[in-house]
């Protein structure tokens, strides 16, 4: 993983993933055209903020009508966005309750599964690096329009070498006073090295 993800990584399970940054260009141009287009809803919440292949993320949001359909994605926000095109990783359906909110818990997915059409391509991993989440008003892919998405919310690290992800509050308020088993950091002393270090990283970084 390159050294700009390394630190986010490092930023987001130090500030329990309430610090993300501001999503580059590319990410915000194919959710609004490259207009200045009012995105349709506020940004989804994502947890963990970091994470590998199979960690079950959680995501929910509001800003649509009661009973609407959505689907929800993640954007690749490295490599211009681009994954065999963009980089559009479809997550899933769910719909708007009662209360106005939708949610979605699911495995973070090995394979690139767009959401928008294109020709044929081989089977393609998702590459490790951040993605934006994104929300659209739609019942199935071929009649969404990025357009009408949400704002992005995130971001969600994959990092293959992601350590042990938790400890944040939980969105749907249920205790969970473990944290999910990612990776192979283990006990205190190395939990307080790994944050030593990324402190020294970042001041490096941002000298």
């Amino acid at each position: 993983m390159r050294t700009s993800t390394v630190a986010l990584a490092l930023l987001l399970s130090l500030t329990g993933g309430s610090a993300g940054p501001e999503p580059p260009d590319c990410v915000t141009d194919a959710l609004t055209g490259e207009s200045d287009t009012t995105p349709a809803a506020a940004a989804p919440r994502i947890e963990p903020a970091i994470g590998t292949v199979d960690t079950v993320v959680r995501i929910e949001g509001e800003g649509f009508p009661v009973g609407e359909s959505v689907m929800l994605i993640a954007i690749y926000a490295e490599n211009g966005c681009v994954i065999q095109g963009l980089g559009d990783q479809l997550l899933g359906a769910t719909r708007v309750d009662p209360d106005g909110v939708y949610r979605m818990e699911r495995p973070w997915p090995e394979r690139f599964t767009p959401l928008l059409g294109r020709g044929s391509f081989p089977p393609t991993s998702l590459p490790d690096g951040s993605y934006y989440i994104a929300a659209l008003p739609c019942a199935r892919p071929d009649e969404c329009s990025l357009t009408e998405a949400s704002a992005p919310g995130g971001p969600f690290v994959q990092s293959r070498s992601a350590g042990t992800v938790g400890d944040e509050e939980p969105l749907d308020g249920r205790d969970r006073s473990e944290g999910v088993p990612v990776g192979g950091v283990a006990g205190a002393g190395a939990g307080a090295f790994v944050i030593l270090a990324g402190v020294m990283l970042l001041r490096r970084l941002t000298r």
